[in-house]
């Protein structure tokens, strides 16, 4: 699907009729705390995660993370392991209320699948899980290039089955179950709902899907429009594809891109929270689409002026904070029906 000119799209919300429409004809433009972020960037030069090694790029990314952190306190905190299928999988389950059983989510962080860790994402689970009153699995899964596709998903996958088999133990409630990522974390997210529909279980109740990777292709409009300057590169992109998936006829699967399922019908509820200033954009207002158009309640919310990442920058964008509760609030919404 094509849209001509990506940085006019507006926020989307859900509608009577299931279809995306634009909130109004505000001009789009870089949100002013966001702006700081991209001068402090630009100020650190350097290059590129397309210029580094995993390694470096790692080092960057964790540093970079969160560096003004809004952790939140959560009654319980706990590392665990899990079975998978090339050993154990480290995660950690936050709980809200530990004593009750409540909705679980299954939660994958960023990081094109080569960056990113439990400890990265550490605070994003954290407000996940105080604003909605869930309890949140972090599933550490392998990164590539040392683990290239499919094992990610392989990962993810196992530990979302895992957690549903265990849902006793882990003192939830596996009749109310979502999935969530950010990014490569939300593709992943995005690919368990396709599996687990197709295989008949877990049973998913929601999908939370944040600026989330959905398909691998480079020539989409906003991956030019935002090509440079946004801190996620269209060059970066083709790095972390390259790392993840650098058998190209792999690609084209829909447990890499999931924009390239067959079918869409059957999945549960989804709310995409995007970056007006993204170059995954355009992806993803597709997959809302088409999610849309195959009968599948799904909000679509584009965030104005905003780049990628934009959820772990609360203490650097204190609007960003507007977006993270809308998106938690749809998903407590969704699991408290």
């Amino acid at each position: 699907m094509a849209h001509e000119d990506p940085t006019s799209e507006e926020p989307h919300s859900e509608t009577p009729d299931g279809e995306a429409q634009p909130s109004g004809p505000e001009e789009l433009s870089v949100d002013p705390d966001m702006r700081k972020v991209l001068s402090q960037l630009e100020a650190l030069g350097g290059p590129g995660f397309n210029q580094m090694s995993p390694t470096e790029a790692r080092n960057f990314s964790e540093a970079f993370a969160n560096p003004s952190p809004t952790t939140q306190a959560v009654e319980f905190v706990n590392d665990i392991d899990i079975p998978g299928p090339a050993g154990s999988i480290p995660a950690r389950l936050y709980h809200p209320s530990p004593g009750t059983s409540c909705p679980l989510v299954v939660a994958f962080h960023g990081g094109g699948w080569v960056l990113g860790s439990i400890d990265s994402y550490d605070d994003e689970c954290r407000m996940m899980s105080t604003m909605a009153k869930v309890a949140v699995l972090s599933v550490g899964y392998r990164l590539a290039p040392e683990h290239p596709y499919p094992a990610a998903v392989d990962d993810a996958f196992a530990a979302l089955c895992w957690a549903y088999e265990h849902a006793d133990e882990l003192e939830v409630d596996s009749s109310r179950m979502a999935v969530a990522g950010s990014s490569a974390g939300a593709n992943l997210a995005a690919v368990c709902t396709l599996l687990a529909r197709d295989q008949g279980a877990p049973p998913i109740r929601f999908q939370l899907l944040v600026y989330p990777v959905t398909d691998a292709d480079f020539e989409r409009p906003t991956m030019y429009a935002f090509e440079k300057g946004f801190l996620l590169e269209r060059e970066d992109m083709i790095w972390f594809w390259n790392h993840y998936c650098p058998n190209h006829s792999d690609r084209t699967h829909f447990k890499a891109s999931p924009l390239r399922a067959p079918t869409l019908v059957g999945l549960p509820p989804a709310y995409l929270a995007l970056a007006s200033l993204d170059p995954l954009l355009e992806e993803g207002l597709d997959y809302g689409t088409r999610l849309q158009q195959e009968g599948v309640r799904c909000t679509i919310r584009v965030a104005r002026g905003f780049i990628h990442g934009f959820f772990q920058m609360t203490g650097s964008c204190p609007g960003a904070m507007d977006e993270i509760e809308m998106a938690y609030t749809a998903l407590a919404e969704e699991l408290y029906r």
